[in-house]
């Protein structure tokens, strides 16, 4: 459990988390809970509510198969999201719309 506070553009240690296939604990502050399928591959809390956070990560820390059905919907988000495949799908869409651009 890392809490992310500092609001930044790339949410890279939950995206690290998720290839070591790990559950995510993110709040709404900035870009990871867009990674986070509530209740699939992870949670999303409100900062700074420390209820919240305790409630979900007792879950998670009580239920094994709670924790391994998240660990695999995170790797599977993760290959969906990341995969070389879909970097160079990515990428040749934004190429092929650049290609169209008049100048």
């Amino acid at each position: 459990m890392l809490p992310l506070i500092v609001n930044k553009s790339h949410p890279h240690k939950p995206k690290r988390a998720m290839a070591a296939s790990l559950p995510i604990i993110c709040t709404r502050t900035f870009g990871a809970c867009d990674l986070v399928i509530e209740g699939v591959n992870g949670f999303i809390v409100e900062s700074e509510n420390v209820t919240e956070l305790v409630y979900v990560m007792r879950k998670l820390a009580t239920s094994s198969p709670l924790r391994q059905s998240m660990s695999r919907a995170s790797k599977l988000r993760f290959e969906e999201i990341f995969s070389a495949d879909r970097m160079m799908q990515s990428l040749n869409k934004l190429y092929t719309s650049l290609s169209t651009i008049q100048i």
